[in-house]
């Protein structure tokens, strides 16, 4: 081995040897990774149902396994519209359910039991449910019945109020806003789940209000910016960017938990250069310390990790310019015709 390399080798053993370290000093930090934002609503959120038995139609909140599922599913599926019925309640106040239900509303069925000397649940049933954002009003001869469905026709939203807490800088909104742009990236702000899609080349944000506390000290603004940076830091992997293989973290648990530390060591990179985090802030080492036993395994792994996450980093700060899609395909087309050759 030459000299050249025997340093090489000796300088990515110290390296590794210094962030495991690092991620040692983690295992100390109490607690578990934790989202940055919040993934249940809360009580001023609270999923609810039009009772139409009422003169006012007053909505009354649901309560154990039905406010469970409502808000899980409304969370999934980014609804705006906390209220939900059967196809039944909807059309008894004048609307028509459209698509299909997303989730079950259930009731239980009671029976009397000599034994306990009291009716108990015998059994469960469930009904299609529908979310406020899935109905319109019905229309007989062209006119509609009732107006277009707002949850403030039918209760006080005074106290509903989601505060965003999430102001970013002009900086960081300009270098967000012509990231997306250039790159063609679109963006979606829904429910409570982070992460990018490959195939429609898209980034999907928990929605800002959800960004409300503060962890390790960072406001909700930095904690949103970070996430959002984390997901950038993904999308710089497509085939038409850096390509770094992002099809296969699909298939193989390995390729998807190195894509994954590449973004978080992206993230952390360009918030440095921001001057969001001036060092390793704990929710960060809970998440990167999973891959200690990898970076202990293989000595390339880290490196290899850096070096990904560095262009990775690059390329959002300079704003690179992406490789045309026909271009891509055309060489993928290529390469599948000269393996069938």
């Amino acid at each position: 081995m030459s000299k050249t390399k025997k340093v090489a080798e000796l300088n990515k053993h110290k390296l590794n040897e210094k962030f495991l370290t690092i991620l040692d000093d983690a295992d100390k930090i109490e607690g578990s990774w934790h989202k940055p934002w919040q993934s249940q609503l809360t009580s001023q959120y609270r999923a609810s149902t039009i009772d139409v038995t009422k003169k006012d139609n007053k909505p009354e909140s649901y309560s154990g396994l039905n406010q469970i599922l409502m808000s899980l599913v409304s969370d999934l599926y980014g609804y705006k519209s906390k209220v939900w019925g059967t196809y039944k309640t909807w059309e008894k106040i004048g609307y028509t359910p459209r698509g299909a239900s997303p989730v079950g509303i259930v009731r239980p069925i009671y029976k009397y039991n000599a034994e306990a000397g009291k009716e108990i649940i015998s059994r469960w049933t469930s009904t299609p449910g529908f979310n406020g954002d899935q109905v319109e009003p019905i229309v007989i001869r062209d006119v509609k019945v009732v107006p277009d469905y707002k949850d403030s026709d039918y209760m006080d939203m005074g106290n509903t109020k989601k505060d965003n807490l999430v102001n970013m800088t002009e900086e960081c909104e300009r270098l967000v806003s012509d990231f997306m742009q250039k790159q063609g990236i679109k963006l979606e702000e829904k429910g409570s789940q982070a992460y990018y899609s490959p195939i429609a080349d898209m980034i999907c944000m928990p929605e800002k209000w959800r960004f409300q506390k503060t962890i390790d000290g960072l406001s909700p603004t930095d904690m949103y910016v970070i996430v959002m940076l984390h997901e950038c830091g993904h999308a710089t992997g497509a085939a038409h960017r850096l390509d770094r293989g992002l099809e296969l973290g699909a298939v193989d648990k390995e390729s998807y938990a190195k894509e994954e530390l590449i973004a978080e060591m992206c993230s952390i990179m360009v918030s440095y250069e921001l001057g969001i985090v001036s060092q390793p802030q704990p929710n960060h080492l809970q998440y990167i310390k999973s891959w200690k036993k990898a970076i202990k395994d293989d000595t390339n792994y880290l490196t290899h990790c850096i070096n990904q996450a560095s262009a990775a980093s690059k390329w959002i700060l300079e704003n690179k310019t992406p490789r045309p899609m026909k271009e891509v395909l055309k060489e993928s087309f290529d390469k599948v015709l000269k393996h069938i050759d």
